[in-house]
């Protein structure tokens, strides 16, 4: 085996224990989502998870190497970061802020990762993997855009509301009763 070929078998290692980490916490990150958009939105990415570490468990297979021997620190780090908020209770759009924060840097995170594996696979000639990889880079990218979106929808949505707070503030001072 190459030294290339050995960081490729690394690589997808690493992203199959991120994969599988991820799913594994998935359920309670899940719980921990406090609006419905967010919450469908982890539902669809649980799936998404799911068939990438499948995929990457089948080549893993196929090249004959094991599955758990190593983890992706990076990953474990941030889901931890990711239950710790999840856990926590109070402003419930800030609560999703703050978990949406996270799992965007576990999809930058991922997809930097599958671009690297990628062109590790397309250096060895493995077309196979490469297409399949493409896929999962492509599902990253729109997950992580997905993410961009809400969190801009949820602070806009903040936005307005301290904007309309502050207006009835200074109305109520005035003596005026705000129009709405």
């Amino acid at each position: 085996m190459t030294r290339l070929e050995s960081l490729f078998n690394e690589h997808l290692q690493e992203l199959h224990a991120a994969e599988t980490h991820l799913v594994n916490e998935m359920p309670r990150l899940i719980q921990g989502a406090l609006s419905s958009e967010f919450k469908s939105m982890l539902q669809q990415h649980a799936v998404q998870s799911e068939k990438h570490a499948a995929y990457l468990e089948g080549v893993l297979k196929q090249r004959g190497l094991p599955l758990h021997e190593i983890r992706c620190k990076p990953i474990d780090l941030l889901i931890k970061q990711g239950l710790e908020i999840a856990e926590r209770r109070g402003d419930t759009v800030l609560l999703d802020l703050s978990l949406i924060s996270v799992l965007r840097q576990i999809e930058t995170y991922e997809r930097c990762a599958y671009e690297t594996t990628r062109t590790l696979a397309e250096s060895l000639d493995l077309l196979d993997v490469v297409k399949t990889l493409d896929l999962h880079i492509q599902d990253e990218g729109q997950m992580e855009q997905s993410w961009t979106v809400l969190i801009e929808d949820m602070v806009d949505s903040l936005h307005k509301e301290a904007t309309l707070a502050r207006a009835t503030r200074h109305a109520a001072s005035e003596g005026e009763v705000p129009a709405v």
